[in-house]
């Protein structure tokens, strides 16, 4: 899937508004309000929908319906054939409602709202039934949030620099794109666990492993900001971030999430 996302994520810490997003809150929500248009009287002839108040609402609702269709995929052919067909709808609803977030909540309260939801999810996971979350999920799942963390702290970071100079923009450009959709293919994999551990659902084995190799994309993220850390260092000498410097299978994943990503699907 050929995608430009170089306009989404501009290298500050607004644009990873999205995280503030839960796919487990997003579930939770759907269920409420479904269970709040529905009378116990009528249940039995009703097939319930819900209460749409704003455009908001209805792309939440969107995002809930998008994430349990591919939770509920029977296998890793047909998880892999509706997760081709949706990633560019779910990319979009979470910009979008990314941007609502950073709308209303800036600056220093943006961040505090992500490391709070970061912190959130990973209780989430910690406590989930390994039938439902099996313990190598739960581990690769919490790790994929604490690459978020420093993800998020990375962008602070890079949103109190100043601009990089003409001559670096198109490379900064480059590994911010590469940054937002990394984030975002695993953020996918993330929520379909959410999914799978909130509907108590056992996910097959060829299903665990596609979520267990969809969620190491978090790596590929949190090495490409970096990279767009780096740009900002060089600029200023006295960077207050030490930056954790990059091993041989960083730059290798990376490398390899790189080379020929104009023709790249996911």
């Amino acid at each position: 899937m050929n995608m430009n996302l170089t306009h989404a994520f501009a290298g500050r810490s607004e644009s990873l508004a999205f995280l503030t997003l839960s796919g487990n809150d997003l579930n939770c929500m759907r269920q409420t309000r479904v269970s709040q248009d529905v009378t116990r009287k009528s249940a039995a002839r009703y097939t319930p929908t819900p209460v749409l108040s704003s455009q908001e609402d209805k792309a939440r609702i969107a995002l809930c319906q998008l994430i349990e269709e591919l939770g509920k995929s029977g296998s890793a052919d047909e998880f892999i054939a509706r997760r081709e067909r949706l990633f560019q709808r779910y990319v979009d609803l979470m910009l979008g409602l990314g941007r609502i977030a950073h709308a209303l909540n800036e600056g220093i309260e943006l961040v505090k709202k992500i490391k709070e939801q970061l912190y959130v999810a990973e209780t989430f996971y910690a406590n989930a039934a390994k039938e439902y979350c099996p313990p190598h999920l739960k581990d690769q799942a919490i790790f994929s949030l604490w690459e978020l963390g420093k993800v998020v702290d990375l962008a602070d970071f890079i949103n109190s620099r100043p601009p990089v100079p003409e001559n670096k923009r198109e490379e900064d450009q480059r590994f911010s794109g590469v940054c937002t959709i990394e984030l975002l293919f695993g953020r996918l994999h993330l929520d379909c666990l959410a999914y799978a551990i909130s509907a108590k659902r056992v996910l097959p084995d060829d299903m665990q492993e596609l979520l267990n190799e969809g969620m190491r994309h978090f790596v590929n993220g949190h090495v490409a900001i970096r990279f767009g850390a780096r740009l900002r260092q060089e600029i200023v000498d006295d960077s207050p971030v030490e930056l954790i410097p990059l091993d041989e299978e960083d730059r290798l994943d990376f490398a390899y999430s790189m080379a020929g990503r104009e023709d790249e699907e996911y």
